[in-house]
């Protein structure tokens, strides 16, 4: 589980180490930055913190929890997928507080539901599209 916070300004206050391995973070002086600030000390994640103000966006317009699908693509090139859950915070006088974010690591389900897709609609032996497909 990596868990982030961050507060109403868009500025990470909280970041645990799963977190601070997944972005390389370990080292860096994080806390109190923008993704976009964080984007120019990575410009590798630079997509990535763009997506994340874009989400960070959608939780705070719909005024719940939402959860979204993100890959990440390392620079050994392996390909993950995050479920994260944003839930936005508001102070009383309706004003942004703070964001909490928690993501877990869903690639195992993903290539699970993959091989299940490939099972159901294709034939093993020839990979060819079966009867149900068509």
């Amino acid at each position: 589980m990596r868990f982030f916070f961050k507060d109403g300004a868009g500025r990470w206050q909280i970041i645990n180490e799963p977190a601070k391995r997944l972005f390389h973070l370990e080292g860096i002086p994080w806390k109190g930055k923008t993704d976009m600030e964080l984007a120019e000390l990575h410009p590798d994640f630079r997509e990535i913190h763009e997506a994340y103000i874009a989400d960070d966006e959608k939780a705070w317009q719909a005024k719940q929890l939402i959860v979204v699908e993100e890959k990440m693509v390392r620079e050994d090139g392996y390909q993950a997928f995050y479920e994260t859950r944003k839930l936005p915070l508001f102070k009383e006088n309706g004003e942004r507080a703070g964001i909490m974010i928690i993501g877990r690591d869903i690639t195992a389900q993903k290539a699970a539901e993959d091989r299940i897709k490939q099972m159901a609609f294709y034939d093993d032996l020839t990979a060819l599209p079966n009867r149900r497909f068509l």
